[in-house]
């Protein structure tokens, strides 16, 4: 599959795999390290002046508040980062923030949530929702103004306090989860792999042994991933979430994860829109800056991001 690739992806991800092959066992703060530095070194960059502010949160964790020269929409977006649950931060997304603040015209608000193995499940939950609360009870917007959104585990995240949204009566207007994982159960060990978990197991940016220790560092009790909370798949009901759109990379070991969850939805009675992006991996929208598809995909996503 990888001469569907761009081919500077492709050469990006020989590179990384020789890197790799020639480094000792990382440690959690080398790998943090590194993934901040490849984020922003491939992150879309924005043109224009971008204000931001950091907003605390009662659990310790905080928010950003990025708003655009031109902020001529009340819309929000509420965004929660990637790498597992244990890499990513505020910090690591902000030229990627700024750049959607810019694209959208609307404010952004990206989640610096508590990460494991510091913090277990439902740490990071908990300071999703918490963030969404704020954002109504500081009248900063309405729901029917937020876009819940996110990507990998931030994608579960917005997919999970959308569900929750529901139940609080306060559901948002949209839900944008790009190449969300929605099954923490997979993999695991002693289970074979199939479908795409197993056609891009290894060798396409996110590998299938790294999930592997991403879901034991979030959830130390295997059990915990059945929690619909953990795993948006084993949600019994999501017949009333809003309309979302589910995004996935073609070349991805979460594609049959977000695919699986769109039919889902569609069966469910959700106005869902499935995109699929072809000559990308998981994580595109850090490839922007080398990958002309993964560009078009950003661009993409800036406009699923947007409410009219």
């Amino acid at each position: 599959m990888k001469h569907f690739l761009d081919p500077e992806l492709i050469k990006f991800l020989d590179d990384l795999a020789a890197k790799t092959a020639l480094q000792p066992a990382p440690t959690l703060e080398s790998s943090r390290a590194a993934y901040r530095d490849g984020y922003l070194a491939g992150s879309p960059r924005p043109s224009t002046d971008v204000q931001c502010r950091d907003i605390d949160l009662p659990s310790g964790a905080r928010m950003r508040l990025y708003t655009p020269a031109e902020n001529n929409s009340d819309a929000l977006v509420l965004y929660a980062h990637g790498g597992g649950f244990v890499l990513g931060c505020v910090d690591t997304y902000d030229l990627q923030s700024r750049w959607l603040a810019e694209q959208t015209g609307q404010r952004i608000v990206s989640l610096d949530y508590r990460r494991a193995p510091e913090h277990i499940f439902p740490a990071a939950f908990e300071d999703m929702v918490a963030a969404y609360s704020q954002i109504l009870d500081s009248k900063l917007a309405t729901a029917d103004q937020i876009v819940l959104a996110g990507d990998s585990a931030g994608g579960c995240l917005s997919l999970a306090t959308a569900l929750h949204s529901v139940c609080i009566g306060e559901t948002p207007a949209r839900v944008v989860a790009l190449y969300p994982v929605t099954d923490m159960t997979k993999p695991r060990a002693g289970q074979p792999l199939s479908g795409s978990m197993k056609e891009f197991a290894s060798g396409f940016y996110l590998e299938a042994l790294e999930m592997r220790g991403f879901r034991e560092n979030y959830l130390p009790d295997p059990e915990l991933a059945l929690d619909w909370r953990a795993s948006v798949a084993r949600a019994e009901d999501v017949s009333g979430l809003p309309p979302t759109w589910i995004v996935n990379a073609r070349v991805d070991p979460l594609f049959d994860q977000g695919r699986e969850f769109a039919i889902r939805l569609e069966a469910s009675g959700v106005d869902v829109t499935h995109q699929i992006h072809t000559g990308v991996v998981h994580n595109f929208m850090e490839h922007v800056g080398f990958s002309p598809s993964a560009r078009k995909a950003a661009d993409a996503v800036a406009e699923a991001l947007t409410l009219s």
